[in-house]
């Protein structure tokens, strides 16, 4: 065990504990506060490893500095690092989804993942791993890969890969997984008083191949499937200071796809426009927004390439524009993606419409997200088709938990529940 190995975990324990202890403070149920404390954890981690790289410092340095750190707010946080006061309470149902889950998961699961995973991602990865050579992931002849892409999932994985000391592909393996289940857990958790409810909706999930397929591949497109879930859930139950990490997800996001940058454009919109007291509200948004989203931007000016949807255009962007053959063959493709792809949402809305309520305003913030994610399509330079048959159906998995979410969360579960009770039973 050498001292990186040492350095990074005594980081991500101190980082965790530390996290947890302080959404625990400030009202977050056990569930959301162990999902979203593992995330930021991973993005910090992922971030030190940027960081590293960016400033061509030792990432052994990087990691003792922020031990330093750690050490201090430890010992003006002592409470939160008394494990005699800790007690974690095992719900062996949740056990039981995650080895179900698991078993599923490894159905799917490939070595390296899915094309994209392995082209760019754990490609980019391999590249991050040796500190002294990564910026040749920039070379032309590279372009295919996307090396503008954000770097945080990479960083992560090579940062494992550091302590590790070698390239081993159970590490981006276990990155998927882990995301997998807290996706399920987080999900289900929300409608735990409704045992029917939960077991139902696990079993149309991991019965439900295109998304456990995504989810195995090893895409960076789960882990935003997963942030703005967590996102939508803060915003409908309001806990303290809920913007403040709302910022930080979103500083996530962006990290780790370009996408990101839709879906915090759509908060950003949001709140200017749903929220009260805004000015303290858009304090927290930034203040948690702008340490990742500083490291993000100054990759992509001082390093990435200009992104192939830009560089990539050779007619008039106006004339896609103007083109209703493109926003038919874009609307027509997207439906046949929803029914074909994402049928278990179809299911999900016909067993609840009689019991469904109104639907919250932050479905706003998906819907915006969804139609940016369109226009996209419409000045593509790619090819149209192509384009959308490569991604459409990772656009919709994007949204695809947290519409979920919003659906049963505005539904009467009570009756349902009886309804599915007496199927199961």
């Amino acid at each position: 065990m050498g001292i990186t190995t040492v350095l990074l975990y005594v980081d991500l324990a101190m980082a965790f504990m530390g996290c947890l202890y302080i959404l625990s403070r400030f009202g977050y149920d056990m569930y959301l506060s162990w999902v979203a404390s593992i995330i930021i954890v991973a993005g910090y981690i992922g971030s030190l490893y940027t960081c590293s790289l960016l400033l061509s410092w030792n990432f052994e340095i990087v990691l003792t500095i922020q031990l330093l750190f750690s050490v201090f707010f430890a010992l003006v946080m002592r409470s939160c690092f008394d494990f005699r006061r800790k007690t974690v309470q095992i719900d062996y149902r949740v056990l039981a989804i995650c080895w179900v889950a698991s078993i599923v998961f490894m159905i799917f699961s490939e070595r390296w993942g899915g094309w994209d995973a392995w082209s760019i991602w754990i490609l980019h990865a391999k590249f991050m791993y040796y500190p002294d050579k990564w910026t040749s992931m920039f070379d032309p002849n590279m372009a295919w890969s996307h090396p503008d892409y954000p770097l945080l999932l990479p960083a992560t994985i090579a940062a494992f890969w550091q302590s590790l000391g070698g390239v081993f592909a159970f590490v981006p393996a276990s990155i998927a997984l882990l995301n997998f289940l807290m996706l399920l857990v987080l999900l289900l958790s929300r409608f735990r008083k409704y045992i029917y409810i939960c077991l139902g909706l696990f079993l149309l999930l991991i019965l439900d191949f295109n998304f456990v397929k995504i989810c195995a591949s090893q895409y960076a497109d789960s882990l935003l499937a997963l942030i703005y879930l967590i996102v939508i859930i803060l915003f409908v139950e309001r806990p303290k200071l809920y913007m403040l990490i709302i910022g930080v997800m979103c500083s996530i996001a962006l990290s780790i796809k370009n996408e990101g940058y839709v879906f915090l454009i759509a908060v950003i919109f949001y709140s200017l426009i749903y929220e009260n007291d805004k000015l303290s509200k858009y304090k927290n948004l930034f203040v948690g927004l702008l340490p990742l989203a500083l490291i993000a931007l100054y990759f992509k000016i001082a390093f990435a390439p200009t992104n192939d949807l830009i560089s990539g255009q050779t007619t008039s962007i106006l004339d896609k524009i103007l083109s209703p053959d493109r926003y038919f063959q874009i609307i027509r493709f997207a439906l046949e993606t929803l029914i074909t792809k994402y049928y278990t949402l179809l299911i999900i809305i016909v067993l609840c419409y009689k019991n469904m309520g109104f639907l919250p305003k932050e479905y706003r913030i998906l819907l915006f997200t969804f139609v940016a994610y369109l226009c996209i399509y419409l000045v593509t330079p790619r090819e149209l088709l192509w384009h959308m048959s490569t991604s459409m159906k990772r656009l919709f998995h994007h949204l695809y938990p947290a519409i979920l979410f919003l659906i049963l969360h505005v539904s009467d579960l009570t009756i349902l529940n009886e309804r599915l009770k007496r199927r199961f039973t």
